[in-house]
């Protein structure tokens, strides 16, 4: 085991914190050039003379993590990084993300069926950039009804406030567990989650995946309280607006949590059955048509979309093309279904094999989320931001002497790849542009990053010491 609670010289950090946003051709990458000057600073500072230079290591990277200087330049660089994406999210209100929701929202509100219906000319009357059909589930939709009864402007201001809301009280809960590591460390931890990248894409694009987040962390909490019945009907929630989070039913299973299991069921169906009551039969149902449109070609090849099916996908047709012959479309179809199930073997493989007592330190349920996100049919940039749970919970234990080197390293790995990806992809936009093939390999980083994650999770498991847990 690696210990990040050791001494260590002053090492080199990659402190490029990027404000490029790379969700595919029809999005504007951005950056700020503000950057540079904190990234010139901080390399002065990480590279100050040393006698002894020691092998980097994760208690030499922790060390300069938590140095004072570095900690007061990750809060000035995130005041002013929050104040530019803001500003960025503020300028593009009237666009997607946000519009999606608003105008499907309206259209649901006023009586129409936004999954048959084209919802550009009711956009653009509203001035808003709307969608041919809506693809978000009937539960999200009215659950996001209320802000239609403000105007756009008030309606994208309210969101902004609770996504906030909901990012800093997630924060600090994930936090409170390990609020004896001392203060330093729990600053560096409160910054680099809120500098993380996808963090800065669902604020941007005014995404939905940090009051995931959200959830997942009160589900954590309420099981770890001994109350079952609350969180799992929080995690039925969660799956009622946007389906996917019901893989972490997984979890419930493996670890035998039935009360739990049992509540998220009960409120799933309970809440489709008055979202059924309010919208009607017909416009729930037809919530497939929008969902479909979201498997379309169109979204799978954008390598902004991590889903591992989706990843596959994009393997394939960088080699045969797009349009391809019925059995390569065959194999592709079948190896993209052989990786969700791959990975969900994985994870039930060494949930059973390394089953601990309780799962104190969350390792299984952070594995869980991250192969969530990974067999998700699709899953963009954003939402990654739900890894916070699990960088948190390994990285907390680092710090006590309880992961693995490898286990630490890939999260760093993870991290970091994504970070410099982004960077990379924003500040040398027009280059790319005449290099294909490095575009994609940049673009690409964004999947690699979550199968480094997953990995990093996985060896936390794997590798926690026999006996405990």
């Amino acid at each position: 085991m690696t210990s990040f609670a050791r001494k260590s010289d002053t090492v080199s950090l990659p402190t490029a914190l990027p404000l490029s946003i790379l969700l595919g051709d029809h999005y504007n990458p951005i950056h700020n050039r503000v950057w540079m000057q904190t990234i010139q600073t901080a390399e002065i500072m990480s590279t100050a003379p040393s006698t002894a230079r020691r092998a980097l290591s994760p208690g030499g990277l922790a060390a300069a993590l938590t140095h004072p200087g570095i900690i007061a330049l990750f809060w000035i660089g995130l005041a002013l990084h929050a104040a530019v994406i803001i500003h960025q999210a503020a300028a593009r209100r009237t666009q997607w993300d946000f519009s999606h929701y608003y105008v499907s929202a309206l259209a649901m509100r006023e009586g129409l069926n936004p999954y048959l219906t084209d919802l550009r000319p009711l956009g653009a009357h509203l001035g808003l950039e709307g969608i041919n059909r809506s693809n978000y589930p009937p539960p999200f939709i009215l659950s996001f009804e209320p802000l239609t009864f403000l105007t756009p402007r008030a309606a994208w201001l309210t969101w902004l406030v609770l996504n906030l809301a909901a990012l800093a009280t997630a924060i600090v809960w994930l936090l409170e567990p390990w609020r004896d590591l001392g203060k330093r460390k729990i600053l560096a931890f409160a910054a680099l989650a809120l500098l993380y990248p996808p963090v800065s894409t669902n604020i941007f694009y005014s995404q939905t995946q940090i009051l995931l987040l959200l959830m997942l962390v009160i589900v954590m909490r309420e099981l770890a309280a001994g109350h079952d019945v609350t969180a799992g009907l929080v995690l039925g929630f969660a799956g009622l607006l946007k389906i996917f989070p019901l893989i972490m039913a997984g979890y419930l299973v493996v670890r035998g949590r039935w009360r739990a299991l049992g509540a998220t069921v009960t409120g799933f169906a309970a809440g489709l059955a008055v979202v059924m009551a309010v919208v009607g039969v017909q416009r729930t149902i037809d919530f497939a048509v929008g969902a479909q449109a979201a498997l379309a070609a169109g979204f799978i090849d954008r390598p902004a979309n991590v889903a591992i099916s989706s990843f596959v996908s994009r393997l394939f047709w960088y080699g045969a093309g797009l349009h391809s012959s019925p059995a390569i479309e065959a194999a592709r179809h079948l190896t993209a279904l052989g990786a969700q199930l791959g990975v969900l073997l994985l994870t039930i493989a060494v949930t059973f094999s390394r089953r601990p007592a309780r799962d104190g330190e969350w390792r299984v349920y952070s594995l869980w989320i991250a192969a969530t996100i990974m067999v998700s049919p699709t899953a963009w940039i954003h939402y990654l931001a739900m890894l916070l749970l699990p960088f948190v919970a390994i990285a907390a234990a680092g710090w006590r002497g309880r992961a693995s080197s490898r286990a630490l390293w890939l999260m760093v790995a993870s991290y970091s790849l994504i970070t410099l990806s982004m960077f990379v992809a924003g500040s040398a936009a027009g280059g790319l542009s005449h290099a294909p093939i490095a575009k994609t390999a940049v673009a690409e980083c964004a999947t690699v990053s979550l199968l480094l994650a997953y990995t990093s999770a996985w060896f936390f498991v794997f590798d926690e010491p026999h006996g405990e847990g």
